[in-house]
């Protein structure tokens, strides 16, 4: 798993997480999710656990990547912000999304640091 090879307990990830006052996950390399904050969870969540499930299927209720449907993918061009529509939280959103890499000690990016700040109905 991403947070191992990355050195990241799953307890620190909780707690560095929850410190950002954003919805934010961290996403393994493959777009599955390794944690995420309570701010995502209440976002994004249904009430069950996130973890282990695709990113779009929480983020848009799709079966398959939003490229597939024509939708950029925050994680394609890190460190740029991205305006994304959501629509998996009851409503659809649109939400400035940035991905940041998360790199090993030896400077491989092992994980995705994934922050949305919502900025409106669509």
């Amino acid at each position: 798993m991403a947070l191992q090879r990355a050195t990241l307990s799953p307890d620190l990830a909780k707690a560095v997480l929850s410190r950002i006052h954003q919805p934010a996950m961290l996403l393994s390399l493959d777009r599955v999710i390794l944690e995420t904050n309570d701010l995502f969870d209440e976002r994004f969540g249904d009430g069950t656990v996130s973890r282990g499930h695709p990113c779009h299927e929480l983020t848009h209720g799709l079966s398959l990547p939003c490229k597939v449907w024509g939708e950029s993918c925050p994680l394609d061009r890190p460190g740029e912000t991205q305006l994304h529509h959501h629509t998996a939280a009851r409503r659809a959103e649109y939400d400035e999304v940035v991905a940041r890499p998360v790199r090993d000690f030896r400077g491989r990016v092992v994980a995705f640091l994934v922050v949305s700040r919502p900025v409106g109905l669509a």
